[in-house]
């Protein structure tokens, strides 16, 4: 899970071509943000073994400016997982669990090996995209398009 004040929307990512890199297919890989967002992340992985990642990564993407400077976010995403139909007392063990533990910091090595400076990171055929050729989603087309020979 990223730090999602600065990931590129999941809307925006063809999640079907989503895969780890040297497989050919376009990648996402973060680490986690000592702020805020590691919260943020302990929350999508807790609501991820409910099998809701991705509608709790959609949610907290689209709300980032809401909680994204609060001081306390526990409320604030406890409401979003009672959105989401979560069962809370389990979301609220699961945030910090340690497989949830264990999740983060798998993201944190894969991250760090992968020389990942930051967020977003994407990888199309094991090379990262400079941002810069990434700042749309027509810009991120092109760039895919261009690899596929489209």
């Amino acid at each position: 899970m990223s730090c999602l004040c600065q990931v590129v929307s999941a809307d925006e990512v063809d999640r079907k071509r989503v895969r780890q890199p040297g497989t050919g297919n376009l990648s996402r890989i973060s680490a986690e943000a000592a702020c805020t967002c590691e919260q943020a992340g302990r929350a999508a992985e807790a609501a991820g073994l409910q099998g809701r990642f991705w509608e709790m990564h959609d949610m907290l993407y689209e709300n980032r400016t809401a909680w994204s400077e609060a001081v306390d976010v526990r409320p604030i995403f406890e409401d979003y997982a009672r959105q989401l139909g979560l069962d809370l007392e389990q979301f609220k063990r699961d945030k910090s669990s340690n497989v949830v533990e264990t999740r983060i910091n798998q993201d944190h090595r894969r991250g760090r090996s992968m020389r990942v400076k930051g967020t977003p990171a994407l990888y199309l055929n094991g090379v990262e995209i400079p941002y810069a050729q990434m700042r749309t989603i027509d810009d991120l087309r092109r760039v895919v398009n261009k690899a596929l020979n489209l």
